[in-house]
């Protein structure tokens, strides 16, 4: 370049490159950010999708639960006619909601993460939708009077239950796995595009001396952006496995926990389910509810005080899962314990709120038992109704041994 004053050359110094090179420079650098910007959109968009299906699958489980839990309040009560068509009525709900849930699940756009998962979804659906229909062709019949409230809960209709139960699991956990996939592979399409941004930026600094703050500065955001994909992702897992009102683990925590264990050791494992608790919904309203359950959970964490892992499998349910060198009489003695704690009053907003509790415990035995996490679960369900049943009879709290 020629010095107006003096007419000189600058020594290392050429406008054309220059200018060139800040040209091509900017050039890169807008490619770099509609790279990114569309990148982080589709990722958006596919993270969105992902945990909007998993809201729906959880959504849907529920559903079918609270068909269950109705089902079980007839069996119950079936000398209370009221109460018998109420609890129709809500399994009539609950399957409404649940065929919205479905609905809006086929709604999503899931191309990008598992072709398949519609498919699978639907299978799904065949089996929840066959087990609701052999509950809702008795319905009008044990409306009317003409057939016991008891055809509605026998062995066929909690196999199909079953089967619901477990076919939603599965699309749970394919559907956990394939968004994972997802993540995993827009992560690479990521590293070419840091690739490319470095190549840039090395063009940048040869012809701007000055744009090494500036880089730096780039880089720690896209190492931010990453951490914080990071942890949204580790959020949406433990969101899937925690219930939200305790902090505690849930029912997949629970399973996960007994198909490790079961197989290799003895299990002693204890249920616990409050009596009339709908009736504090009802009273006092949710809030109020949440707040008891979340103070007579904590008061058993104490009781247990580290002997065994805590779960919260219900909106009032408790599964306690004592450790391996834990003996029968020492689990005994906690589960009445237990018993006792959560039979207490609990002082909410300096309100009492007291419930009789019903509880159910079992010894496995691995060496005469061929169980799984979901048959193990189940007879603790089916010993927990009769238990309830006592408890309502005797209108106290009990603790009742399976073996």
């Amino acid at each position: 370049m020629e010095d107006k004053k003096n007419g000189k050359i600058i020594e290392g110094y050429n406008p054309r490159t220059y200018r060139s090179l800040s040209i091509i420079f900017i050039i890169l650098t807008i490619l770099n950010v509609a790279i990114v910007f569309v990148s982080f959109r589709i990722v958006g968009f596919g993270l969105y999708h992902a945990e909007t299906a998993l809201s729906c699958i959880a959504n849907i489980d529920n559903k079918v639960g609270e068909i269950n839990r109705n089902v079980l309040e007839i069996s119950l009560h079936s000398d209370n006619k009221e109460a018998v068509l109420k609890n129709i009525g809500n399994i009539n709900l609950s399957y409404e909601s649940l065929t919205s849930n479905a609905e809006k699940f086929r709604e999503i756009d899931l191309s990008n993460i598992d072709e398949t998962l519609s498919d699978d979804f639907e299978n799904t659906m065949q089996e929840i939708t066959i087990y609701y229909n052999k509950i809702y062709n008795h319905l009008d019949t044990v409306k009317n009077g003409e057939e016991s409230p008891e055809v509605l809960y026998d062995f066929d209709k909690n196999q199909k239950l079953q089967e619901a139960l477990t076919s939603i699991n599965n699309l749970f956990e394919k559907q956990d796995l394939a968004t994972y996939d997802f993540f995993c592979k827009i992560a690479k399409r990521f590293l070419f595009v840091i690739a490319f941004l470095l190549l840039t930026m090395g063009a940048g600094l040869f012809a701007i001396q000055k744009s090494k703050k500036h880089d730096k500065k780039l880089a720690l955001q896209i190492q931010s952006g990453k951490i914080e994909t990071a942890n949204i992702r580790q959020k949406a897992m433990d969101i899937a496995y925690m219930n939200i009102v305790t902090g505690l683990q849930n029912r997949y925590a629970l399973e996960e926990e007994l198909d490790k264990r079961i197989e290799n050791e003895n299990v002693i494992i204890a249920m616990y389910n409050f009596n009339g608790f709908r009736h504090i919904n009802e009273n006092y309203g949710r809030n109020f509810a949440d707040e008891f359950i979340s103070e007579a959970f904590k008061k058993v964490s104490n009781t247990v005080n580290k002997k065994a892992n805590i779960y919260h499998t219900d909106t009032d349910e408790l599964c306690i899962v004592f450790n391996s060198d834990i003996s029968k009489g020492q689990a005994n003695d906690i589960s009445n314990d237990i018993l006792l704690t959560l039979s207490n009053p609990v002082y909410i907003q300096k309100i009492p709120a007291q419930l009789t509790v019903a509880g159910t415990i079992y010894y496995s035995d691995k060496s005469k038992e061929n169980l799984s996490a979901s048959k193990l679960i189940m007879t603790l369900d089916k010993s927990m109704v009769n238990t309830k049943s006592l408890c309502h009879t005797q209108n106290k709290s009990i603790l009742s041994s399976i073996n």
